[in-house]
């Protein structure tokens, strides 16, 4: 849901900045970030809403709206609103459905991807990666890759660390 509504925004943004007169009156950005929302919903809608899909959407909407605003999101203030979303009893469920196990596992492995980086904490990769930079100073290519695999390899693990325990 998160990559439909992303590049339905990106989408959205990009046709309304070919309009010059539009363009030159309003932020584009915030106008295609309030012209999402509807269709995160109905994607939500037509997915079944599901918990996973609310969720998602909650927090979509809420990055959205920072955006129209002109503001950031936060990833606490989303999971928050999710946590909330979730507990409501509509359509159905209600704060029992916070003790279902997939609910847990789910927002432990948002957190841990989130809040742990546990290869950035540790000294041998801190010093390998001071090694590589320093060795390779003109091949930034290799430098970019590298830096990806360390986000993947980190946030993998964060979530595999988050979601452990349950």
């Amino acid at each position: 849901l998160a990559l439909v509504g992303w590049l339905l925004y990106r989408l959205l943004a990009w046709s309304l900045a070919r309009f010059s007169w539009l363009a030159q009156r309003l932020v584009t950005q915030r106008l295609a970030a309030l012209g999402t929302i509807p269709f995160v919903w109905s994607y939500t809608l037509l997915t079944g809403a599901e918990s996973p899909t609310v969720r998602a959407a909650c927090v979509m909407c809420l990055w959205l709206v920072a955006l129209a605003c002109g503001r950031r999101a936060s990833l606490s203030h989303g999971l928050a609103l999710a946590v909330f979303c979730s507990g409501l009893p509509i359509p159905d469920g209600g704060a029992l459905k916070l003790t279902e196990p997939s609910w847990q596992l789910s927002m432990a492995a948002t957190l841990g991807l989130t809040y742990l980086q546990p290869l950035e904490l540790s000294w041998p990769w801190a010093w390998l990666r001071a090694w590589l930079r320093a060795r390779l100073p003109r091949h930034q290519f290799l430098l970019a890759l590298l830096t990806g695999l360390e986000r993947a390899l980190s946030a993998t693990l964060g979530a595999t660390l988050a979601t452990a325990p349950l």
